[in-house]
């Protein structure tokens, strides 16, 4: 369902876009696997900032505040985030792929991600090294300090070890934020990092940037 959501917002805010641009990227199998790895490239960058900027963190924390790590982990996701999220695929539509194959891809690499949220598959690897495993993303979902902002990728890791955000699940992972909600009440877990933003307006503006990654009551540097 949220999924569907995205993908339909995701294609109209993309519309106007695709019109304005002279270019474009034929629909044919070869440039699926294009449109895959420029969306994988995408889907990087947008996590990257969401961990970095408190308004976006504020929706990504969501997926961060469970202190247990299963399959269920990967539903637990923002009510607010599919409004936005799209707004990072400009890049490929100026590129001249078509909006349909942009939101497509960037929705295969999000639900590619869901059987990554497991204790039951231990380390992998070569296949750790180039692709978004169990034992990697166990690691992006710690708040073990040398875990925190780390491994960033959607299907390959390979963008993390280029931008140099990639950590080895070496020490037994806490899962969980740095300073937790104590709250299971979905309302509260989806908005309470919107409350701190606004208790705290002045002196951390919602654009600034986060040094305490998974952190209840954010803070600036």
């Amino acid at each position: 369902m949220e999924g569907t959501v995205f993908a339909s917002i995701g294609l109209i805010g993309l519309l106007p876009f695709y019109w304005l641009v002279p270019w474009e990227i034929p629909m044919l199998w070869w440039t699926w696997v294009l449109a895959l790895i420029a969306a994988d490239f995408t889907y990087y960058w947008l996590h990257r900032i969401e961990h970095v900027r408190r308004i976006l963190w504020a929706s990504h924390s969501v997926h961060h505040s469970s202190e247990d790590y299963n399959l269920t982990v990967g539903f637990r996701l923002s009510w607010v985030e599919g409004l936005f999220e799209w707004v990072f695929l400009i890049q490929m539509i100026l590129l001249g792929f078509n909006p349909f194959q942009a939101v497509i891809g960037l929705v295969l690499v999000a639900q590619y991600q869901h059987w990554i949220h497991t204790e039951r598959v231990h380390k992998l690897g070569w296949l750790d090294e180039v692709f978004n495993t169990p034992s990697v993303h166990r690691v992006h979902h710690g708040s073990n300090r040398k875990y925190l902002d780390k491994n960033r990728g959607g299907v390959l890791i390979l963008w993390d070890k280029l931008f140099g955000t990639f950590q080895r699940e070496e020490e037994a992972v806490t899962y969980g934020l740095t300073e937790n909600i104590g709250s299971n009440n979905p309302v509260t877990i989806n908005f309470v990092e919107y409350r701190n933003i606004l208790r705290g307006f002045h002196g951390n503006p919602p654009w600034s940037r986060c040094s305490g990654q998974r952190s209840g009551m954010l803070t600036t540097t």
